[in-house]
């Protein structure tokens, strides 16, 4: 486990299965309720580890948590009009489906249904492009942060058809996968291993062939993730077909010499250990074992909080990575019995997860 050398900004999202494991998927700046989900569904069934940790203590924590962040959700910042406001950068759809994402979740989490949410939802078909997703309509252009983007889309998408059991958002869904995503399969062989530069980039200093690449290296994988959720709410065998793609070449690639970005590598496991889920596959549980314990053995902060990139010292923690790395602990945990991966699961949350959560609710690194 690696020390930490420095901190700096921020980041955030949300969702995930049952209420529980579904709201699960909020990560931080946007969605604490996502990781308070997996303590609260989670806790009955976890062993005591002292008797100073008491159920009590926990489930006090874990409200405290949900009304903070419910709280932050209720600022001016994510408001209708911000959330349609394009990116600052080119991460089409990740805002959008953050939000609506981090929404869902205190719906399911508390009952409670925000006007904005409603609002929201309501102006979508009117705010994607002609090919249903966010953002320019690129001609033979594969752009990795909206790829990676869209991620959370597909991931609100599918949380709102759970929820509401409207087709509508299947359909909202469904247009995103085949207006964004299904042109990308058969392109992943081709996924650049050039070296990024290691500020962000808004242009195209980075065009590789029909890539368009981030500095986020790897964060068109992330969209594994939602692919997955999409495969196992629609059953659309050609969202499996990608996913296989996407995780064949995820796993091949050498994620230290790459720098691969954290956050974008758990999120790509997280889509592995839900094919693992829904198929009972092992090759996924493989990837996603592979990609973990990279993350445990080089990324991970002696703090529980992380390192933004693999191998570079120059970096900062990322609130999202935290998130993640509880989130992939309990679902190893939930589905190997691992007492390891438990006892991970509780030093991320009292210490990475703790600390990134700030005092109006919301996260960041530190």
């Amino acid at each position: 486990m690696a020390a930490k050398t420095n901190a700096a900004v921020p980041s955030g999202e949300p969702n995930a299965g049952n209420p529980l494991y579904n709201a699960m998927r909020t990560l931080p700046l946007i969605g604490i309720a996502v990781v308070c989900a997996w303590q609260v569904g989670w806790a009955a069934d976890m062993p005591e580890p002292s008797p100073c940790v008491t159920r009590l203590a926990v489930d006090e924590e874990v409200a405290e948590r949900i009304a903070l962040n419910a709280k932050r959700l209720d600022d001016a910042y994510f408001s209708v009009t911000n959330v349609f406001n394009p990116p600052t950068r080119r991460s089409f759809g990740d805002f959008q489906g953050r939000v609506i994402f981090a929404l869902l979740c205190h719906r399911a989490l508390t009952g409670r249904e925000s006007g904005t949410l409603k609002d929201v939802l309501g102006q979508l078909g009117s705010r994607v492009n002609g090919g249903g997703y966010f953002g320019p309509q690129y001609p033979d252009v594969l752009d990795e942060f909206q790829l990676g983007g869209h991620n959370w889309y597909l991931r609100a998408m599918c949380e709102a058809w759970r929820q509401y059991h409207d087709r509508r958002y299947l359909e909202f869904a469904r247009r995103a996968f085949e207006g964004l995503f299904w042109p990308t399969h058969g392109q992943y062989d081709d996924y650049p291993t050039v070296p990024r530069p290691k500020a962000d980039f808004k242009g195209e200093e980075l065009r590789c062939g029909k890539w368009l690449l981030c500095s986020d290296v790897g964060a068109s994988f992330m969209a594994s993730d939602g692919l997955s959720d999409y495969f196992a709410t629609s059953g659309d065998v050609r969202a499996k077909e990608l996913v296989d793609e996407m995780l064949e070449r995820f796993d091949a690639l050498d994620k230290l010499k790459l720098k691969n970005h954290t956050h974008s590598t758990l999120s790509t496991v997280r889509g592995a250990l839900r094919m693992h889920e829904v198929t009972h596959d092992e090759k996924y549980m493989r990837i996603a074992r592979r990609g973990w314990d990279l993350y445990v053995n080089r990324a991970l902060a002696a703090d529980y909080e992380n390192f933004n990139w693999f191998c570079r010292g120059d970096t900062w923690t990322e609130s999202c990575t935290v998130a993640d790395s509880l989130i992939v602990a309990l679902h190893m945990y939930k589905l190997r019995g691992s007492q390891a991966d438990l006892s991970l699961a509780r030093r991320i949350w009292h210490n990475g997860f703790a600390a990134v959560q700030h005092a109006h609710g919301g996260a960041g690194s530190n």
